[in-house]
């Protein structure tokens, strides 16, 4: 799941499958923290701090994630342009649970820097951390438009991961996970089943209590197995078309408003349509 620091999303989210934020955390996130805090193995690296538990993993394999953790908080930042911001946390580093109570890999929902993973997804090489470290980085894409809160984080975080390649590789893109061309995989949504149901959202100024787009949701909820794959794959190579139409800081500017897909329009000088059925062909 992606949980955005600072939103309080709709619990159906949850529902869109293994990668999206839910209404509010019920506590769960704050005890794992806890229980970590009080009995856990502590490592620091210069930029995460990793908790975790010795029976869970080896210590070789949780300093070896720690360190890619940490170096990939430099890549995210070198690949955005912006940097983690200690003003709005309150703290130096983002701090890593890992816990087999932490289920799908999310971000802290609140305004705390943590990011929470099992440890069976560390031991399987198997973690979307760059992609979840994007949400926290810049957590001001967060909460206006799904499609640019999943889709940023989707390229930032394949940016980071071919820009600065690893071995063994941690990170994962759980809907392309064989790095396949983003705009092949969006082609072929596009002209998927699920595509009617998808594309209503695609640059639409719309989280999941939107009263006015509840439907494309419940439709996606409905049949989130096949839709959640086809919605993050063209949210990916939308933005990616995005940014290479306006540009990155464009973007990110955009971010920051309460209206980022209607201010995507008029940077690029045309209707949010128009731009959508260039981005198609």
């Amino acid at each position: 799941m992606h949980y955005c620091p600072g939103v309080r999303h709709s619990l159906l989210l949850v529902l869109i499958a293994l990668a999206m934020p839910a209404l509010a955390d019920d506590g769960g996130d704050d005890r794992i923290a806890a229980h970590l805090r009080a009995d856990g193995t502590r490592i620091e690296q210069p930029r995460v701090i990793v908790w975790y538990r010795p029976s869970a993993m080896s210590a070789e394999t949780a300093n070896a994630f720690a360190e890619r953790l940490s170096s990939g908080v430099d890549e995210i930042e070198a690949v955005a342009g912006t940097h983690f911001d200690r003003s709005y946390f309150g703290q130096e580093k983002i701090e890593c649970f890992v816990s087999p109570r932490a289920g799908m890999s999310h971000a802290y929902i609140g305004k705390k820097p943590y990011f929470f993973v099992t440890p069976e997804r560390i031991n399987e090489h198997d973690v979307p951390y760059r992609h979840e470290l994007t949400h926290i980085i810049a957590w001001w894409s967060c909460g206006k438009a799904l499609w640019l809160q999943e889709g940023f984080a989707d390229y930032i975080s394949t940016e980071a991961r071919r820009r600065f390649p690893h071995q063994p590789e941690y990170d994962t893109n759980v809907f392309n996970p064989n790095d396949e061309d983003i705009d092949v995989l969006a082609r072929r949504a596009s002209n998927g089943r699920t595509a009617a149901k998808v594309m209503p959202l695609i640059g639409a100024d719309a989280m999941p209590m939107s009263l006015w787009h509840r439907r494309a949701f419940n439709a996606i909820f409905a049949d989130r197995e096949i839709t959640a794959p086809a919605f993050y794959n063209l949210s990916h190579s939308f933005t990616r078309y995005v940014i290479h139409r306006i540009g990155l800081a464009k973007l990110e500017a955009a971010c920051r408003t309460s209206k980022p897909s209607r201010t995507i329009a008029r940077d690029a000088g045309v209707s949010m349509e128009q731009l959508r059925n260039a981005w198609k062909t």
